[in-house]
């Protein structure tokens, strides 16, 4: 016969109801008396009802984790962030990759509120909204990470990305670059479209001119990087510097510049955006904008579980601070007679 509450507060010498505050983290217990349960569960090796639990109380303690691209390492730190505080709040995670597909993205939504899931932290696919309006009007509490989006009645924790690229700018400007390129993602993202703002404004402040031949768009993958500098290359005229709108896109641009005989940074610098964990161990090891990913994973969680508290509590945005990391791949622009690199 499997163990109940009671069993285990007999047990451990306390009443159920404090048996139960311990399983479900809703109020303090006394260090003593907590210890004294866990012993009596491990002994008795009792397993909660879950789905009793859940019917009981009209919660799950679930969380669904909706991200657009697991491939992509910005977002598996993000997801860390989140999943360390859920598993401190009693909480579990059902993750979901859409692929940045809109229409993946509303079908997870749709399983996710069958399987009655307490509330979704999402970093948005693409530029349909429709669907997560609706969610939030049904009373599921949600909270929008990373790309900036333009619902009402939900919380959003994204990093400060005009001040990103204005940054990146800057840093150029200051080794003498006048010649700066850039690389964004997709055009229908709002968080793109931010930094192409930063990006304009800052190299208006500057006075510097735009060249619309080094303005790239491609999606964040290795794979657009490489594409972009293929584009460039077939170019007579090289500008001096390019920043690429994530570090997976500056990852595949310095690669392939690498193969065709163009030396990072003495050819050309490139400033990434995301700093991702493992540039740091790239060679050459990658300049960047450092994102608080992990911090925006957890603050996200801990967003979601006050509205899941308190639904009527208002919406919150949250713009995180970014900074640079310059490490190896950017320096002095070139002189006007340089030449490519021998590759062995």
């Amino acid at each position: 016969m499997k163990p109940t509450i009671r069993d285990v507060a007999k047990e451990a010498g306390v009443s159920p109801s404090t048996v139960s505050r311990v399983l479900t983290k809703s109020a303090y217990v006394a260090e003593d008396k907590e210890k004294r349960v866990l012993e009596a569960i491990e002994k008795l090796n009792f397993r909660p009802n879950v789905v009793a639990r859940s019917l009981r109380l009209k919660t799950t303690n679930t969380v669904g984790l909706l991200i657009p691209d697991i491939t992509n390492p910005f977002f598996p730190e993000v997801a860390k962030g989140v999943e360390d505080v859920a598993h401190e709040k009693g909480y579990n995670i059902m993750l979901c990759n859409t692929e940045n597909d809109d229409k993946k993205e509303k079908n997870y939504v749709e399983l996710l509120k069958g399987r009655q899931v307490d509330g979704l932290i999402i970093a948005k696919a693409g530029e349909e909204f429709k669907h997560l309006q609706e969610t939030i009007k049904s009373g599921v509490p949600i909270s929008f990470i990373d790309r900036p989006v333009d619902v009402s009645g939900a919380d959003q924790i994204i990093s400060d990305n005009i001040q990103g690229m204005k940054l990146a700018v800057e840093k150029l400007y200051s080794l003498g670059h006048t010649k700066i390129g850039l690389i964004s993602g997709p055009q229908d993202l709002h968080i793109v479209n931010e930094r192409n703002i930063g990006f304009q404004k800052a190299m208006s402040n500057l006075e510097l001119e735009i060249n619309s031949d080094w303005l790239f768009s491609e999606k964040f993958s290795v794979n657009g990087g490489r594409n972009a500098a293929m584009k460039l290359l077939k170019q007579d005229n090289h500008p001096t510097a390019i920043i690429c709108s994530s570090d997976v896109l500056a990852i595949g641009f310095i690669d392939s510049l690498i193969e065709a005989g163009f030396a990072v940074p003495e050819y050309m610098s490139v400033i990434g955006f995301d700093d991702i964990s493992f540039t740091k161990y790239l060679r050459p090891k990658l300049t960047t904008i450092r994102q608080a990913k992990y911090e925006m994973g957890a603050k996200a969680f801990e967003m979601l579980l006050a509205r899941i508290n308190d639904k009527e509590i208002n919406p919150k945005k949250i713009i995180l601070d970014v900074e640079i990391k310059e490490r190896e791949t950017v320096t002095n622009p070139r002189k006007e007679n340089f030449q490519k690199a021998s590759i062995s």
